[in-house]
């Protein structure tokens, strides 16, 4: 999302006759789910933007997908709003409910398989867990609560209603009235920022540590220049046993960067 401008608009007049999964978007008619309309991204070029950060042979694939304006419902009791989308071969279903403490309630639909993941997340996706990595939004102490359900659209629902009213009851707060697209405009937009937010959070939290690596760096060269020789004999033994050490509980440290990553903690809070 471009700073300074909202990621998504209203695009029900989008001239796409396209629906990305209309059997789930028929199945939740089904069960009385109201069809508002389709969101559309009002700047040019976002999802190349975003189709950058993937492998070049899956790009065009990304972003013929991704210009498909999701379809948005509302719930039978006006108390959710569902999207229906695309995301690497599976349906992107995403169930929400404002509450009127200012938090949001929300419901994804659990990936069915490892999707194609961004150019630097390889590993975080082959060695991580795929549930939080679908879970990085989370930040219930900010006022977020995401989880994630399996299962049809029925199953997805019936979900969605048990958090909202365990949420609802153990914040002490009631439930938003959510009937027009416009609202649903807003809320995607509120959630969008809140998502960059977290993004941006996560990226300063790894220049950090390669900052600190950088600092360890500068110093061992000061220490090349500077020293007499068996200052500098003392500093290289240092060096290779701290690289023998980083080396032998590299898995262990590994986990326990993970661990950080998924930590819900400290993530940015959902703003009003």
């Amino acid at each position: 999302m471009t700073p300074g401008h909202d990621a998504f608009v209203d695009a029900s007049d989008s001239a796409s006759a396209t629906v990305e999964f209309p059997d789930v978007v028929a199945s939740f008619e089904a069960l009385g789910f109201v069809r508002l309309g389709r969101l559309g991204r009002p700047v040019p070029g976002e999802i190349w933007r975003a189709a950058a950060l993937y492998p070049r042979s899956r790009r065009d694939e990304f972003c013929a997908h991704l210009s498909v304006p999701p379809v948005v419902l509302r719930s039978p009791d006006a108390t959710a709003l569902v999207t229906v989308s695309w995301w690497w071969g599976m349906p992107e279903v995403r169930l929400r409910t404002a509450l009127h403490d200012g938090s949001v309630v929300e419901t994804l639909r659990q990936w069915d398989h490892t999707p194609v993941p961004p150019r630097a997340h390889g590993r975080l996706y082959r060695r991580g867990d795929l549930r939080q990595e679908q879970l990085m939004l989370n930040a219930p102490e900010g006022g977020r609560e995401v989880d994630l359900a399996q299962g049809d659209a029925d199953q997805l629902w019936r979900s969605h209603r048990d958090r909202v009213d365990a949420v609802a009851a153990r914040r002490a707060t009631s439930l938003v009235s959510h009937r027009t697209m416009g609202e649903a405009v807003v809320l995607s937009n509120r959630l969008a920022r809140h998502q960059r937010a977290c993004v941006s959070a996560q990226k300063r939290r790894g220049l950090l540590v390669l900052g600190s690596i950088a600092l360890v760096a500068a110093a061992a060269l000061v220490g090349v220049f500077t020293l007499p020789f068996t200052g500098l004999l003392v500093l290289l033994v240092l060096e290779v046993a701290v690289i023998a050490v980083l080396l032998g509980f590299r898995r262990r440290i590994y986990a326990g960067s993970l661990s950080r990553r998924y930590r819900t903690a400290g993530r940015p809070a959902l703003e009003p």
